[in-house]
């Protein structure tokens, strides 16, 4: 059984390879399997829109029994499209071979113009 400590631990390891990726939104209905790969998600091309390095994390807390990492600096998107825009979703990405590490649909998220989106990510020993 891995401890408390020990899930702290190895999430705090996680942090180094993390902060290479990047966060991206998507604008298609996906649904996500554990079949799914970035080619299967459509990243928006709206003006104010590019992928979030992720940077540093902070350290582990436990949260329930999971451990968990935020990140030092939530990415955020504004909307300068001069119209609303939807997203369905965000993902997690390594851009050194494109691989996607992990993804959520959040369904259906209109950005009106010129608003921001805000993405709160923690990333947990145990994603589901």
């Amino acid at each position: 059984m891995i401890v408390d400590e020990g899930k702290r631990r190895l999430q705090d390891y996680q942090a180094t390879p993390l902060a290479a990726c990047e966060w991206a939104l998507f604008e298609n209905d996906e649904v996500i399997t554990d079949a799914t790969v970035v080619a299967d998600l459509t990243e928006p091309t709206w003006v104010g829109y590019a992928r979030q390095t992720v940077g540093p994390m902070g350290a582990a807390t436990m949260v329930g029994s999971r451990a968990q990492a935020v990140p030092n600096t939530m990415p955020t998107w504004t909307n300068g499209d001069g119209g609303d825009v939807t997203i369905f979703g965000w993902a997690l990405i390594d851009p050194a071979d494109e691989t996607l590490i992990n993804a959520e649909n959040i369904g259906e998220l209109i950005i009106p113009d010129g608003a921001t989106y805000v993405l709160a990510p923690g990333i947990t020993d145990t994603q589901e």
